[in-house]
């Protein structure tokens, strides 16, 4: 004889799929609860400048790594190509300049025009911060992004 599932238990099972699913969006997230980072624009020209609104949406700091070399909050540009995202920009030799760590305090925003040079392709820009004291650091993306 064959048992079939309660109505609720149904209902509780795909109801914890959807929260599961939702969390590992979140922790390589786009636009999540603890960080928004948008580009000004969807779609730019070959010799456009992508500005940068990085958003700390949390009631905590966010840490990352000052890079003296750069000054800032390092970025990494990621391309699409031969059907992967590569980092085809970082700043060159940040580990041997890190100065500590830094924070994006609660609900600070961070802006700027990012020095670089992008071909015709799809591209995402991608940062570490650490969420919580002590923890482990946590990648972001920005939306993506055209030039063409």
């Amino acid at each position: 004889m064959k048992k079939i599932m309660p109505k609720h238990s149904v209902l509780f099972a795909s109801a914890l799929l959807v929260m599961i699913a939702f969390q590992n969006c979140e922790k390589d997230g786009i636009n999540n609860r603890y960080l928004s980072i948008e580009t000004d624009k969807q779609v730019y020209s070959v010799g456009e400048r992508v500005k940068i609104k990085v958003t700390n949406k949390h009631n905590s700091p966010l840490s990352y790594n000052f890079c003296s070399p750069y000054n800032g909050i390092a970025p990494k540009i990621m391309k699409y190509e031969g059907g992967e995202w590569i980092v085809c920009w970082g700043p060159i030799a940040c580990d041997a300049y890190l100065s500590g760590l830094r924070n994006l305090e609660p609900f600070e925003v961070y802006n700027e025009t990012l020095n670089f040079s992008f071909d015709k392709g799809i591209y995402k820009i991608k940062y570490h911060f650490i969420v919580e004291r002590g923890g482990e650091y946590q990648t972001f993306f920005s939306n993506e992004f055209k030039f063409e």
